[in-house]
């Protein structure tokens, strides 16, 4: 995520970088908190793989400028 956001930087609007700066504190958060169990684990990869699939699909389907 931190590469496609570094590589793509003047393509994709704040607010969108914004979203994938939060997923990837959202990821690091989870993975360094003392006591998170497997399911909420899991469930946050979920959430954040799905998050972010959502905003790939998007820029992949646009056309090119």
């Amino acid at each position: 995520m931190e590469t496609m956001i570094s590589e793509q930087k003047d393509k994709i609007p704040n607010e969108d970088k914004e979203k994938v700066n939060k997923l990837i504190a959202d990821s690091k958060s989870i993975k360094d908190k003392d006591g998170a169990t497997k399911e909420e684990i899991e469930a946050e990869i979920e959430r954040v793989q799905k998050e972010f699939s959502e905003l790939y699909n998007k820029y992949q389907a646009a056309p090119a400028a």
